[in-house]
């Protein structure tokens, strides 16, 4: 009896430890298994804005207005002008050769004739000018074949970010024989630039008056990063 009671709690005890280490097991299992899914982090989405691309500033309009002295320039007299950036690459100009004037109009025969013509500007008269933009800021070289050739833009509002400059020079009609120029007094220079999507455009910079002649030809105006003429 005592042998049987013997082996009986023996059976008991190892179905007891078996069963333990059953249970441990699982516990254990099912330990892992939470873990697990309690780090699982669903992906969000990034809700922050992109930055949009900024706005364009490139330079739309240069106008020029000029007012003569008491001698005026007469047609023996070629003006240049050039608008300058703060690289002192070209961003506007204008000038007088090339210009042309309409002197017949027949449309019946088809027959419209233009001459070159130099402008006149009367003694104490008020001249107002329209520069053409000038693309002459590079932005990237490409090949047409073995030749390299360049992309170009027009200049804007960041490009004049130390100020520029204006050359503005006179030349006679023709050197041999020598024809021209005047001696040309102006009494006051404005310059009107205008940049796209700029709220302070115009920029309008006036400049004294000066005089120009055959042995003072060019006059360089400058103006600052805020376009304040530099006198």
């Amino acid at each position: 009896m005592k042998k049987l009671f013997i082996i009986t709690s023996f059976l008991l005890l190892l179905g007891s430890t078996s069963f333990g280490q059953i249970l441990q097991r699982k516990i254990v299992q099912n330990k892992s298994i939470t873990a697990t899914q309690a780090v699982k982090v669903s992906p969000t989405k990034n809700s922050s804005p992109q930055t949009p691309p900024p706005k364009p500033t490139d330079l739309q309009k240069a106008d020029i207005n000029l007012v003569s002295g008491e001698n005026g320039k007469s047609s023996n007299t070629i003006l240049t002008i050039e608008i300058y950036d703060s690289k002192q690459l070209k961003a506007a100009g204008y000038t007088d050769v090339g210009l042309t004037q309409q002197v017949e109009d027949d449309r019946v025969r088809g027959h419209i004739r233009y001459i070159q013509f130099v402008p006149i500007f009367e003694p104490g008269a008020e001249v107002s000018l329209s520069a053409q933009l000038d693309a002459s800021e590079i932005i990237a070289v490409e090949l047409n074949g073995i030749v390299p050739y360049s992309i170009t833009r027009n200049a804007r509002f960041s490009d004049f970010a130390n100020g520029g400059s204006i050359s503005i020079s006179i030349n006679p009609k023709t050197w041999y024989p020598l024809i021209g120029p005047d001696t040309w007094k102006i009494n006051s220079f404005t310059v009107y630039l205008s940049f796209d999507n700029d709220p302070t455009s115009p920029h309008k910079m006036t400049w004294n008056g000066f005089t120009l002649s055959l042995t003072t030809l060019t006059r360089t105006l400058k103006f600052d990063k805020n376009f304040n003429p530099i006198q």
